[in-house]
């Protein structure tokens, strides 16, 4: 399956934004925008792990498909 063109540019801005609070808007819109997006599901869960709150980031993380290069670390972050 194809991935949205407007998800794929919005995870591409999350990669390149400098601020925290910038990536995780480009990465939650690229979410909105594919639910099942395997790598902007990862890159948004390794944010939230980051932040007090680390339980919100399960969610997201489980997202991570066995066939993405990141599954392994996804794994990991969810222990």
């Amino acid at each position: 399956p194809r991935t949205r063109l407007d998800a794929l540019e919005n995870y591409v801005r999350g990669l390149l934004a400098t601020s925290p609070e910038a990536r995780e808007k480009f990465f939650v819109q690229a979410l909105k925008l594919e639910p099942q997006y395997s790598q902007a599901a990862y890159q948004y869960g390794r944010l939230l792990t980051e932040k007090p709150d680390e339980e919100a980031a399960a969610p997201v993380l489980e997202k991570v498909k066995a066939g993405d290069t990141h599954y392994l670390e996804a794994r990991f972050l969810l222990g």
